[in-house]
């Protein structure tokens, strides 16, 4: 059994049976490499795992992102320690309702806002040299509101002086090309029995433009989405041309 306490004072008990708080089930969410995710109320309770993997979020860092307003990326609010060490053992965010399909019903000028909004966080994590990394199809949501990231596979700070907005967008990018417009292309081609081979030619040819644009990746978007098309119908049309 592990007890962990947030700053707010919240007491969280981890157990083989599950975590508790006040005795209370915490709604269990997912897990991934660095620990499991829990819902309390209106926060997301993400809990280490014992041992923890190498590369978790410091106690230092941790305090520079807490402090950091964002408009879509959901970052940390509170700590958690152990009970008795003090000893790191993840955090707490406000706990996100959507899912992972409103996004592609987002016609372009909603998917081109989200994407100006993301952009405008890069640049204020990037200011502080905090980069955000292996992003995957587990670190968003969507829904009516807008398209967030949470729990971004990893933040770290930069220790070289290089040009961390843009690592970042570039994170991203790579992330909505392969995840997002890769992975809804390969099931709409399947979807119509296309040979592997061709499904996989269209794909490159997706990928290539959407990652080669000279004005990146929503100045691409904004050229050759049709007005009133949503992202969905984008990706059908990729493999209809």
């Amino acid at each position: 059994m592990r007890k962990v306490i947030s700053e707010s004072g919240l007491v969280f008990t981890i157990t083989k049976q599950g975590a508790f708080c006040n005795d209370s089930p915490l709604e269990y969410i997912d897990k991934g490499e660095e620990g499991a995710v829990y819902r309390y109320q209106d926060k997301a309770i993400k809990i280490y795992h014992e041992p923890p993997r190498k590369r978790i979020v410091s106690p230092s860092l941790l305090e520079e992102l807490k402090a950091i307003n964002t408009n879509r990326i959901n970052l940390p609010i509170e700590a958690l320690v152990a009970e008795k060490t003090n000893k790191n053992e993840g955090y707490i965010t406000q706990f996100l309702e959507g899912n992972r399909e409103d996004v592609y019903f987002y016609e372009k000028q909603k998917l081109l806002e989200e994407l100006c909004y993301l952009d405008g966080d890069f640049k204020i994590l990037g200011k502080e040299s905090i980069v955000i990394g292996d992003l995957r199809l587990s670190n968003y949501l969507s829904n009516q509101t807008g398209l967030y990231l949470f729990d971004c596979g990893d933040y770290y700070k930069s220790s070289i002086k290089t040009d961390t907005t843009n690592m970042n967008k570039k994170e991203f990018q790579t992330f909505f090309v392969y995840n997002l417009v890769g992975t809804r292309l390969m099931e709409e081609g399947r979807k119509q029995n296309l040979p592997d081979q061709m499904i996989t030619s269209m794909y490159r040819k997706a990928r290539y433009e959407l990652t080669h644009h000279k004005e990146g990746l929503i100045g691409y978007l904004e050229k050759n989405m049709q007005e009133e098309e949503s992202l969905n119908h984008y990706v059908k049309r990729l493999i209809r041309r």
